[in-house]
């Protein structure tokens, strides 16, 4: 056991003399790695990231009590719409990030130019076509520029932006936002009408049996003019009454579900709500030029100590 701490004591003193003996070179290597880091943090392009949270609003309509039993029991009721698929699926899509890259984005200086010329030299890939170009600028661009993530547990979507200008990534992310609560718009009022075309012939074909029950009532009224001396004839009559009222009570729900619809058709409604709205911002998220620096000196401090003590104790 002495014998174990002793030979760990000799070769703890003996690395010791080895990187005080070396210091000079040591120090050397390190100050030089250190300046070459520092001059390659200055010649990397910087990166600048915007964020934002966004809460999608949930679908408010909702009726209570017998209306509401009746809607599921006819599959009426509104159902949510599934944003972790719709943000999956779109903000990977090529015909919406596409519809982006072609729209213009305004600059420092006020200048207007299509995003996609931001993304990707042209003169530089001349040899593609334009399906091409539109194809490898949408890729760069959702691999690069581009990060969504849903969390389904709080409804939360995150979305950042990185790009190589601080005015140009807060309003290429502005962009991002308008368009999509027009996409979400339209994708609303589409099921919306959808749902209606359903609705409306559904009302038809409830009031086509409500018609058919009425006719069936007045005939057997017509054909039993001692309908009140007959406990069976009241008992028959009561159940044509309740069946119409049942048909009533349909009627009126899908009607007033119509009308419903028509409504959210003509108003404006806010799809989402951003907690954390886009700023600009204030430094570039990359390169982190103190860390760099930090660990390359540490680093080279590591490696230089590490090299000179395996070489003479080699």
């Amino acid at each position: 056991m002495n014998h174990f701490i002793d030979s760990k004591d000799i070769d703890i003193k003996s690395i010791y003399r080895i990187i005080v003996n070396n210091i000079a070179s040591i120090t050397k290597f390190t100050i030089f790695v250190a300046i070459s880091s520092i001059i390659i943090s200055l010649f990397l392009p910087p990166k600048f990231e915007t964020n934002s949270v966004i809460l999608p609003y949930q679908n408010s309509q909702q009726s209570s009590g017998v209306s509401g039993l009746l809607q599921n029991s006819l599959g009426l009721a509104s159902q949510s719409m599934n944003y972790s698929r719709i943000f999956d699926d779109l903000f990977t899509s090529y015909d919406f990030i596409g519809n982006i890259l072609n729209k213009n984005i305004e600059d420092k200086e006020g200048n207007k130019s299509l995003l996609i010329d931001l993304i990707i030299d042209k003169e530089l890939n001349g040899e593609l076509t334009d399906n091409q170009l539109q194809l490898l600028a949408q890729s760069i661009f959702i691999s690069q520029n581009l990060s969504m993530n849903y969390d389904p547990y709080k409804s939360l979507m995150n979305l950042r932006i990185t790009f190589n200008d601080d005015v140009l990534a807060l309003n290429i992310h502005n962009l991002i936002l308008e368009e999509f609560d027009t996409y979400l718009s339209d994708l609303k009022n589409t099921k919306i009408q959808q749902k209606n075309t359903k609705l409306i012939q559904k009302l038809s074909s409830v009031n086509e049996e409500l018609n058919e029950l009425e006719r069936k009532r007045e005939h057997f009224i017509n054909n039993n003019k001692n309908i009140n001396e007959s406990a069976y004839l009241l008992k028959e009559l009561g159940m044509i009454q309740r069946e119409i009222g049942v048909k009533e009570s349909i009627y009126l729900t899908i009607s007033s579900q119509v009308e419903l619809n028509k409504i959210d058709l003509s108003i404006e409604k806010n799809n989402f709500r951003i907690l954390n709205r886009p700023v600009l911002p204030l430094n570039p998220s990359f390169p982190r030029k103190k860390l760099i620096v930090i660990f390359s000196t540490i680093f080279a401090l590591i490696i230089s100590s590490l090299y000179y003590t395996i070489r003479v104790r080699a």
